[in-house]
């Protein structure tokens, strides 16, 4: 069973900490086109996945582009954890977030937000998204040496608290 950690667990903060310092030290140029407005049925699983997604997509954007294949890893990700949190996606709902991925290519500013929520993620929250983080950046198979390390040392640390 997987242990939950909650905000007040002072680790888990910390790693937060690590991993912020690990998305702003990734090479970003920023969209010039503002983000479009998202579609309202996808409303409860961007408010409860929209700070994975950022992160998720910054880290797929870490080289300068976002490959189909980073965004089909995300999409993927987007729908297992939707229906592990109790709000699966109807097949228009898979579609219109597909088209909503397509285009969604966040500042850099979001991300601020993004990480301030992620020290409210369980640690079973906090895992998936790491894992899914190596998936993307995995899913060109073209590997920074210091990405994967400093991701797979995330995972370490997360996984003893």
């Amino acid at each position: 069973m997987t242990q939950s950690l909650s905000a007040s667990h002072p680790a888990l903060p910390a790693f937060v900490e690590r991993f912020t310092i690990f998305l702003r030290g990734q090479p970003h140029v920023e969209p010039v086109a503002p983000i479009a407005a998202a579609p309202e049925d996808l409303a409860p699983v961007l408010d409860a996945l929209g700070h994975h997604i950022v992160v998720l997509t910054l880290v797929a954007r870490s080289d300068n582009n976002i490959l189909d294949k980073e965004r089909e890893v995300i999409f993927r990700y987007c729908i297992q954890r939707a229906g592990e949190i109790g709000r699966p996606l109807t097949a228009g709902g898979k579609q219109a977030l597909k088209e909503y991925l397509g285009g969604f290519y966040p500042p850099l500013a979001l991300l601020e937000d993004a990480l301030e929520r992620l020290k409210y993620d369980n640690k079973a929250s906090l895992e998936a998204l790491l894992e899914a983080a190596h998936d993307v950046i995995g899913a060109d198979h073209v590997y920074r040496v210091d990405e994967v390390s400093f991701l797979l040392s995330l995972r370490h640390d997360l996984a003893a608290l």
